[in-house]
């Protein structure tokens, strides 16, 4: 399975913990399509009655002389479904120079730092960034009580997903140390992902700690349309959303990094024009690969990825814990599992 820590040379075990990162989010997409279905959400209501921050919320149109941020109100209503889209004009400041310089220095997983402009108006463009954030703050609007406990009590415990927290593990040599990839070696990362365990709130967007075991636990529900055993978390119909892209002909999936030792630039299956669902990339064509077309995918700051293939009925879940994300030697494995997957099996001679 692996070494979890290179300086120990500490072996993987299957309760080994992660920093999963941006795989929160598919996680956290699950929680508030329960909530559509439950009547509590609906995916094109404006939610600023929720979240009245919401409604404070400007376009960035550029900067005056003095470099100073010039604002202006967007069109239209932030929704649910922009959130889980990422068409609600929410960046990232890794990813976005003109959104890191608006903002200023911020505190890693403070409110505050939530406080960003739009980088286009709701609905006009994709942009990855801090919508699902949000989208976590709705959910503990509407649920009442903490992100943690609403997905506990209505994913983690249900799957059985007992590894998976916004805490880290108590027993700290089940951690695998995040580390920083040099020329040829690794050293400790001076980074903190999701906020760490000082955040002021649950990060939605990639705060989760969980094993590679739990994460196929949540895969293999999405894979089975939204059960797993005798628990079923999501109608069928609901699941299929999650399968199917939701952004039309936007451009989706490509992202230009500023910032290389933490990620490098990431464009996932180039030239196909690959559209993103309630949860995630989803790949229109055949992947080179060997990923069927429908597949839904994402992945991790510290290099971890998932993939669930439909079609195939393959679920994938890859945990890595080193920056920066995209790494070619990270890509490269990735690529080697998946070909090792879908190549033909062998045929055996006959007598």
């Amino acid at each position: 399975m692996g070494i979890a820590d290179p300086g120990s040379e500490r072996a993987m075990a299957t309760d080994t913990v992660f920093r999963i990162a941006s795989m929160t989010k598919p996680i956290a997409s699950l929680a508030a399509l329960q909530l559509v279905e439950d009547g509590e959400l609906d995916l094109d209501q404006p939610l600023a009655s929720l979240v009245p921050q919401l409604s404070e919320v400007n376009v960035l149109v550029g900067f005056d002389e003095d470099r100073r941020a010039v604002l202006r109100p967007p069109v239209r209503a932030i929704t649910l479904r922009h959130l889980l889209t990422h068409t609600a004009g929410f960046g990232y400041r890794f990813l976005n120079a003109e959104i890191l310089q608006a903002q200023g220095e911020i505190v890693a997983g403070s409110l505050s730092s939530l406080q960003a402009p739009l980088a286009f108006d709701p609905g006009d463009d994709w942009q990855y960034g801090i919508s699902t954030d949000w989208l976590g703050i709705v959910i503990e609007t509407v649920c009442g009580k903490p992100l943690g406990h609403v997905l506990k009590e209505r994913i983690f415990d249900p799957l059985g997903m007992v590894d998976t927290s916004f805490t880290a593990p108590t027993d700290q040599t089940r951690l695998v140390p995040l580390l920083s990839r040099s020329e040829n070696s690794f050293e400790p990362a001076n980074a903190v992902i999701g906020g760490g365990d000082n955040a002021e709130f649950h990060s939605a967007g990639g705060g989760l700690y969980s094993s590679a075991a739990d994460y196929v636990h949540f895969c293999r529900m999405l894979l089975n349309k939204g059960r797993l055993g005798c628990r079923r978390l999501l109608r069928p119909e609901s699941t299929d959303l999650l399968f199917e892209s939701q952004t039309g002909n936007l451009a989706v999936g490509r992202m230009t990094s500023i910032a290389p030792s933490i990620c490098r630039d990431f464009e996932p299956f180039a030239g196909q024009q690959p559209g993103w669902s309630f949860a995630g990339l989803i790949n229109r064509r055949q992947g080179p690969d060997g990923r069927s077309a429908g597949s839904l995918s994402w992945a991790g700051l510290a290099n971890t990825y998932f993939w669930i293939d439909p079609h195939r009925g393959i679920c994938v879940v890859i945990m890595m814990q080193f920056l920066p994300f995209a790494d070619e030697h990270a890509l490269a494995l990735v690529s080697s599992v998946e070909r090792a997957i879908y190549s033909p099996m062998p045929q055996m001679g006959g007598a």
